[in-house]
């Protein structure tokens, strides 16, 4: 899978085109195949600063990805391979009495993908079923 990954903060020159490991979904998860991903004020900000303390190097930025699924782990649904979906980025526990009540954005562990975890900028991503209402 290629991804495009920086290892130190910077400008367009530190951005690499790399091999990454092929995610598989976990449990209740999607795999998306990326065919687009915006960049955005965010990603700028991340890579001209470094991600935020404690995450690994190589980071991976990029909030707004689209796509469509390729693979379904145990116990998924609500969606079907071959689904165009939009990748939620938001981060956080589903666990919570935040997240059960559809409030992620005041789970404790809230974060963004892109700034807070590796985000869509990589040829499939990984991310939780979830269904929003339009």
């Amino acid at each position: 899978m290629k991804a495009v990954t920086f290892y130190q903060p910077g400008g367009p020159e530190v951005l690499r085109f790399v091999e990454m490991p092929e995610p598989t979904p976990g449990p209740g998860q999607a795999l998306v195949r990326v065919y687009a991903c915006a960049l955005n004020h965010l990603d700028l900000i991340v890579r001209g600063r470094g991600p935020t303390a404690g995450l690994p190097w190589p980071h991976i930025t990029g909030a707004d990805a689209a796509g469509v699924v390729a693979a379904l782990g145990p116990g998924a649904n609500g969606v079907e391979v071959g689904a165009r979906v939009v990748v939620n980025p938001a981060v956080s526990c589903g666990r919570c009495s935040y997240c059960e009540a559809g409030e992620q954005s005041l789970c404790r562990s809230f974060g963004i993908l892109g700034r807070d975890a590796g985000g869509g900028n990589l040829s499939r991503i990984r991310r939780p079923i979830r269904q929003d209402s339009a």
